[in-house]
């Protein structure tokens, strides 16, 4: 019987990642491109005609790179630059969850593909994420070792480590728990 195993990402089966490639990208399409892409890709029957040689559409982010060659990626509102610079600034308070609730794994999508073609727009959005991850990710773990239940404000990223970091709590506190019975245990002998 033949072994049908494959490779695939590891984060393959991610409902999150999944989740985060189904959103959708704005794209400025041109007039050029094929009528049926429209209708058999996309699902949707009538664009929106921006100028007289453009349509505007939303594009599952998954499926962007694949028709790049016919439209321009417009940044999505999380990545604007004003939005960048209030990020920088304080990205704590913003609440990830109502902006964005991808905001990581959209950004790290959006640089593969601004990379080769606009690079300065690659590494304004690499720099964004890295300084919001670095602010925000004390605090992140901060919640979740003081053994607070819920955390707001946060991405889907930012949940998962949440949610380590509360499991790795409970289990320093069960080993804690278990070495000081022995100890004791120890003591009266």
């Amino acid at each position: 019987m033949p072994h049908n195993d494959q490779d695939v990402e590891s984060n393959f089966y991610d409902v999150d990642d999944i989740l985060a490639k189904s959103t959708g990208v704005s794209c400025l399409f041109n007039k050029n491109s094929p009528a049926d892409f429209f209708t058999e890709m996309l699902g949707i029957r009538k664009t929106k005609q921006v100028e007289d040689k453009q349509f505007s559409s939303e594009v599952p982010l998954w499926l962007v790179d694949s028709v790049r060659s016919h439209c321009t990626i417009s940044l999505p509102q999380t990545f604007t630059p004003g939005m960048i610079s209030v990020l920088q600034a304080d990205a704590r308070s913003v609440n990830l969850a109502r902006n964005e609730k991808y905001f990581y794994v959209l950004g790290i999508e959006l640089c593969h593909l601004f990379k080769d073609d606009d690079q300065e727009t690659a590494t304004k959005l690499a720099n964004c994420i890295l300084n919001t991850l670095t602010q925000r990710v004390g605090s992140v773990v901060a919640k979740a070792l003081h053994g607070e239940m819920k955390a707001d404000k946060l991405d889907c990223q930012e949940e998962a480590i949440f949610e380590t970091g509360k499991l790795c709590k409970l289990d320093i506190d069960d080993w804690l728990n278990c070495t000081s019975t022995v100890s004791r245990r120890k003591r009266k002998l």
